[in-house]
């Protein structure tokens, strides 16, 4: 997805990386020069807005896909299952 946005304008990132937990994400990205994709809504946020800054993109971005995935021995929480069915209403 972003190898293909990269490869548009002929630049490909030297270095990639996968974060496991959002936490971490953002402590790697306020500490270093990395770049990532994130709602507004947490640049915005009081706790990280002094340490993160949106950049204007000329290019837009490519749509999300998101999954919903559940063990299948366990029953879904009531959060969880309005979670589901937002997703559901979505698709």
């Amino acid at each position: 997805m972003l190898e293909e946005m990269f490869a548009e304008i002929n630049m490909t990132p030297t270095v990639m990386i996968n974060c496991e937990t959002f936490m971490v994400c953002i402590s790697l990205v306020a500490n270093s020069d990395f770049v990532t994709i994130l709602s507004e809504d947490v640049v915005t946020d009081p706790h990280f807005s002094r340490q993160l800054v949106a950049l204007d993109l000329d290019h837009s971005l490519p749509k999300a896909s998101f999954y919903l995935i559940q063990r299948r021995d366990t029953a879904l929480t009531p959060m969880s299952a309005y979670l589901a069915q937002l997703f559901y209403r979505q698709s």
